[in-house]
């Protein structure tokens, strides 16, 4: 049965405490056996305040384990998986900023796995302002993301490029397999995630979903974009901006420098 599959939610908090505790009250409150439901929450944010913030987290039985220093969001992850006291069926991978308010959404989503080729699936996202970010995207390019981010991106080629990384025809409303996902809310099979070490530890913030959902089909599996459930995002992305961003964002500026290992690798 589906809902006997054990899920280890993995959470890495970044200066979002208040946001966190709403989001794992959520889980919480899903109508899913719940303890099959294990939690471990990093903070990576190196701040007694934030920290002291996530304490209300101990009363919903997580596993709160605090950073010395900010050890990157792929390292922490993979941390955290190791860390489970159980074995677990099922990574879910949450950004701090996810909130899942239907109560069904972790029945229906693990339901995807009973299809054993089925390794990794993610809800679409809703913004708090009703925006619809774009979660499943095309294997990006060189060319695609310096056009995303320059003036390139106004010409013909450029759009072109970016069309095909944006995955401009894509139906957000159709089940679907998609090249790879953003992590902010992914299940992973976990007996995939065994297979593949976890997240690539080469990169500190970003490239690593791109590469662990390609994997996937290396491995024989798929990607799975499932619109019947929806997680709810705050629509700040840290990676967003031109080039102008590079000189006010360390996350934009760690972005550069994973995708240099990414395209070089």
């Amino acid at each position: 049965m589906e809902s006997q599959k054990i899920i280890h939610v993995v959470l890495i908090d970044y200066f979002k405490a208040a946001r966190v505790v709403e989001s794992i009250k959520t889980i919480r409150s899903q109508a899913y056996n719940q303890s099959n439901i294990h939690i471990t929450v990093i903070d990576n944010s190196c701040n007694s305040r934030n920290f002291m913030a996530l304490q209300e987290l101990l009363e919903f039985e997580v596993n709160l384990i605090e950073a010395k220093s900010n050890i990157g969001y792929i390292a922490a992850a993979n941390m955290a998986v190791k860390s489970e006291i159980v074995p677990s069926d099922i990574v879910l991978l949450l950004n701090p900023d996810i909130i899942i308010n239907d109560p069904n959404t972790l029945v229906g989503v693990i339901k995807n796995f009973d299809d054993p080729l089925c390794y990794i699936v993610g809800p679409a996202q809703v913004n708090d302002d009703g925006t619809k970010p774009s979660i499943a995207r095309g294997y990006p390019t060189l060319s695609a993301l310096i056009s995303k981010r320059t003036i390139l991106g106004k010409t013909r080629w450029g759009e072109r490029k970016v069309s095909e990384y944006m995955l401009s025809h894509f139906d957000p409303r159709k089940k679907q397999t998609v090249p790879w996902l953003q992590s902010s809310c992914v299940f992973i099979r976990k007996s995939y995630w065994e297979q593949v070490d976890g997240l690539n530890s080469k990169y500190f913030l970003f490239m690593a979903d791109i590469e662990v959902c390609k994997k996937a089909y290396d491995h024989g599996g798929y990607v799975l974009y499932d619109p019947t459930h929806i997680a709810i995002a705050d629509g700040k992305r840290c990676s967003e901006g031109g080039i102008t961003a590079l000189f006010k964002s360390s996350a934009l500026r760690k972005h550069v420098v994973d995708a240099f290992k990414y395209y070089t690798s």
